[in-house]
């Protein structure tokens, strides 16, 4: 007893154990979103793969005044891929932000319309229930105008300090959300931004995955960085900032140095002067032009809840003009300097903070998800059908890309029959091997049980009743009469499996037979590969009810094998039931006052003999049946794609192949999308 609870506490001890690394690990984990098969495709990569950190990951942009912090509010992060906030946060933030207060924004990641929103202001402290205003937004106007009712509620109650705090909420706040922080802009002459930046930054810091972002205009000297020593160094963030250079799109050309020298050698300085920040150096261009992009939309004819868009595009259009004509005659130091890699503006930024906070999790996970999707794949039957590259492009290119994903990361699945190359071949071996292996294939042993009963019986001596000469020849006639008539039956019983029916053409044996191969191959199972040595096969259920061209093509050919083994059959056992061959002799016999009249045939012999016959003729036929339908299953692999008959029961299975198909192949682009993430080049350079 004492043994049994020790053993019970510390079976107890474990689960507590688990239960609490489970809930505060720090590592991301990355889920499949909550979305049809099939349809993954339609999200940008880094939307199918959704990394959930355990906490709101905080972002906190920090700067001087005039550095550009708001414009990667609206540029970058709420257009951020990571954490997926949808773009119509990143359209309501082009309204004007207070920038003497502290600004929160709490995004519900993956958020639909109509959503909850809410605000409130506060002095210092965060704000309680009472605090709150509640809402909602059908449209991203509507989220716009809460945000523009929050900027003029602050403006209003502005008093002159920098403890205001202005929050904003997008989504259900009990579910992960993204939480960007924008502190007061920093001004060395007031000791009271510093404190608040501070204690933003402080509190921020506590989170392992909050990252920072130091806005530096491209205009300043680099000497006046008072971020990185008030700041950055004391606050020990470092490592986790990533610099933002702004505004290089106002860079004029001074004394004969081009722009693009003036701003290399402000981000070189800026790389080289400590503390090093982690995330190295990010060159990005200003916000857009508000009147040129307005004059656009109206030439377009203002068309409704637009003009964020015209906004967001001419912002990217101007930032690319920037960079180009900087980068088109800069020498190689200066264009590495400027733009490593070749990157540049805020897609460099997004993706430099893609590749610290989302891919790692999401590398993982994307693995984790094409395993699942494949192992869908495989419980419909393996290997996969082929597409038919003409009339199924689509799916041909989905299954390459999935194949050569398969090839390099998951040797045991490739290495396996699910992407056997030679589907035709594969399905016709395991068709073989199968129908040899079929227990009575004719359906008739049934039948010849019956007649070996019964010629059993026909040939028992009989020890009571009439047993003079009259009777013996009686008996005689009566038992050949039986047995004859018991042959014909199971004759008739033979001819009437082998024959082909009127109705469909096709043999009952044969029908029956693929039938039976069709059930099998459903109720077969499969063991998983994705490991790296694999000692089993991976392999999924043959499922031959996928293919419908082929089945019925195996059902014809065994019929003709069939009626052929028939016409053998009975030229070879027509010697043997002749009425003279079933002929059963009686004689009588006794002892003293004891007689009986005692049975000579070969009776009891001749079921195993016919069934014997009849097992050679079939399994002669089929095998010549079998050898027609794999040459021309060989010839015509089409046999074996996947079907593209709506009628066709199996139709659903195919299309439900391609969708997943469809999914792999999304989540490979995903897979692939992180991995270039985590080599890219550094921005230290």
């Amino acid at each position: 007893l004492a043994i049994a609870v020790l053993v019970a506490l510390c079976f107890i001890a474990c689960g507590i154990l688990y239960r609490y690394v489970v809930t505060h690990a720090s590592i991301p984990s990355a889920k499949q979103p909550a979305i049809a098969t099939g349809q993954l495709g339609s999200r940008r990569p880094r939307d199918r793969v959704v990394v959930t950190p355990r906490r709101p990951p905080p972002v906190v942009l920090i700067g001087h005044g005039g550095s550009g912090r708001r414009t990667l509010l609206r540029l970058a992060f709420l257009k951020l891929a990571p954490f997926r906030a949808t773009a119509a946060v990143a359209h309501a933030a082009a309204h004007d932000l207070p920038q003497d207060c502290i600004v929160r924004v709490d995004v519900e990641s993956g958020f639909q319309f109509p959503v909850p929103v809410r605000w409130a202001v506060t002095e210092g402290s965060p704000p309680k229930s009472r605090d709150w205003h509640q809402s909602s937004a059908t449209t991203s106007d509507d989220l716009a105008a809460a945000l523009s009712t929050v900027a003029a509620l602050a403006k209003r109650l502005r008093n002159g300090t920098t403890n205001q705090a202005a929050h904003f909420g997008v989504g259900d706040p009990a579910r992960a959300t993204v939480q960007v922080v924008l502190p007061p802009a920093y001004d060395v002459t007031m000791p009271s931004t510093f404190e608040t930046i501070r204690a933003a930054v402080t509190t921020a810091a506590a989170d392992p995955e909050a990252c920072f972002l130091w806005a530096f205009p491209a205009i300043c000297d680099p000497a006046n960085s008072s971020v990185r020593t008030d700041i950055i160094a004391k606050c020990g963030i470092a490592d986790r900032t990533t610099g933002v250079m702004t505004k290089c799109d106002l860079v004029k050309a001074d004394q004969g140095t081009s722009p693009a020298m003036l701003i290399a050698n402000k981000l070189h300085a800026l790389r080289q002067t400590g503390p090093t920040l982690g995330g190295g150096w990010i060159a990005v261009a200003n916000a857009c032009s508000t009147t040129a992009a307005k004059a656009e939309w109206e030439a377009a004819g203002k068309p409704t809840r637009e003009l964020a868009c015209f906004l967001y595009r001419h912002t990217l259009t101007r930032e690319s003009t920037t960079f180009e004509a900087l980068l088109e005659r800069a020498e190689n130091t200066t264009r590495e300097r400027i733009a490593p890699g070749r990157r540049f503006g805020h897609v460099a930024l997004k993706d430099s903070l893609a590749a610290r906070y989302w891919a790692p999790a999401a590398q993982a996970g994307a693995v984790k998800m094409i395993h699942k999707v494949v192992s869908e794949i495989a419980a419909l039957g393996t290997p996969i059908a082929r597409p038919n590259p003409c009339r199924d492009p689509n799916a041909c290119a989905h299954l390459h890309t999935l194949v050569c994903w398969a090839k390099e990361h998951a040797p045991g699945v490739f290495n396996g029959p699910l992407f056997n190359s030679n589907v035709a071949k594969d399905v016709a071996d395991d068709t073989r091997r199968l129908v040899d292996a079929m227990h009575d294939i004719v359906g008739c042993e049934t039948a010849f049980e019956e007649l070996r009963r019964r010629m059993a019986k026909l040939t028992e001596p009989v020890l009571f009743g009439s047993t003079g000469d009259l009777a013996a020849a009686k008996l005689g006639d009566e038992r050949s009469n039986a047995a004859l008539n018991a042959c014909k039956e199971l004759l008739d019983h033979v001819t009437k499996q082998l024959t082909l029916s009127t109705e469909d053409g096709t043999a009952p044996c044969a029908r029956a037979a693929v039938e039976r191969l069709q059930a099998a191959t459903d109720r077969a199972s499969f063991v998983d590969g994705f490991r790296r040595q694999v000692v089993t096969p991976w392999k999924g259920p043959l499922r031959l009810r996928r293919f419908k061209q082929l089945m019925d093509f195996l059902r014809d050919v065994l019929s003709r094998a069939a009626s052929d083994a028939l016409v053998e059959f009975r030229a070879a056992v027509d010697p043997d039931m002749a009425p003279s061959r079933l002929r059963v002799e009686i004689q009588r016999g006794g002892v003293g006052s004891l007689h009986w009249l005692a049975c000579r045939s070969d009776l009891k012999r001749l079921p195993a003999g016919l069934y014997g016959k009849l097992r050679s003729a079939v399994a002669k036929h089929f095998a010549t049946a079998m050898d027609t339908f794999e040459k021309r299953l060989t010839a015509n692999p089409d046999m074996v794609s996947m079907s593209r008959d709506l009628q066709d029961p199996a139709d659903s299975d195919s299309t439900h192949v391609r969708a997943l198909l469809a999914d792999a192949a999304a989540l490979v682009e995903a897979h692939s999308e992180a991995r270039a993430l985590l080599r890219l080049p550094a921005n230290t350079v």
